[in-house]
C-alpha cells in the first residue's frame, strides 16, 4: 500500500477527522479520579510510543515513555487544591512528544492517531486547568479539540483501536491496544 497522500485523501481524512476533532467546546474529565487520569495518560504514553516503534523512531518512544512516566508522576502527586501546574506542565510536555510522532507520506491513520492523542491530553488538560486559580499560559505547541473525547483507559482503547481497524494495511494490526 502507498503511503502517498493525494489531496482527494487529504480531504477524505479531513472528513474523518471533523468527526473526530472539531473546534466544539471541551466538557469533560470531571467526575474522573486522578488514578483513572493518571491510567489514561499512562495508556496515552504506551500507545504513542508503539506508533513510534512502528516507524522505527526509538528516540521519540523513548522521549514518550520517559515524559508520560513524569506526567503519570506528577497526576499522582497532586492534592485537590494545591497546585496543578506541574501535571499541567508535565501533559504539555507528552503532548509535544506526540506531535514529534513522524507522519510519511501524510498518512491518514498514523495523523488520526496522533489527533487523538493530543485531543486527549487537551481535554485532560482542559479539566486539570479548572483547579488553578491563576492564569496558566498555553505552551507553544500542537493543539486538537476532540468533541467526544475519551474520558477513560477502556474509551480510549476504543478510539484508538478504531482507528487503527479502519486502516488496512495489516502493519497497523501490530498497535492494537488489548
Amino acid at each position: 500500500m502507498s503511503t502517498q497522500f493525494s489531496r482527494r485523501d487529504f480531504g477524505k481524512f479531513l472528513g474523518v477527522g471533523a468527526a473526530v476533532a472539531t473546534l466544539a467546546p471541551l466538557t469533560l474529565l470531571e467526575a474522573c479520579s486522578k488514578e483513572s487520569i493518571a491510567s489514561l495518560v499512562q495508556i496515552l504514553g504506551t500507545a504513542g510510543a508503539s506508533v513510534a516503534d512502528l516507524f522505527d523512531d526509538s528516540s521519540i518512544a523513548a522521549m514518550l515513555v520517559k515524559d508520560t512516566d513524569a506526567a503519570v508522576k506528577e497526576i499522582l502527586a497532586w492534592q485537590n487544591g494545591s497546585p496543578v501546574q506541574m501535571a499541567i506542565e508535565a501533559l504539555n510536555i507528552l503532548a509535544r512528544d506526540y506531535a514529534l510522532i513522524p507522519v510519511f507520506g501524510g498518512n491518514a491513520t498514523i495523523a488520526a492517531l496522533v489527533t487523538l492523542g493530543i485531543g486527549t491530553i487537551d481535554a485532560i488538560l482542559s479539566m486539570l486547568i479548572q483547579h488553578v486559580s491563576t492564569f496558566v499560559r498555553p505552551m507553544a505547541r500542537r493543539h486538537e479539540s476532540l468533541q467526544n473525547p475519551p474520558r477513560t483507559v477502556k474509551e480510549f482503547k476504543r478510539a484508538f483501536n478504531a482507528i487503527v481497524d479502519s486502516d488496512p494495511d495489516p502493519k497497523y494490526k501490530a498497535l492494537e491496544l488489548k
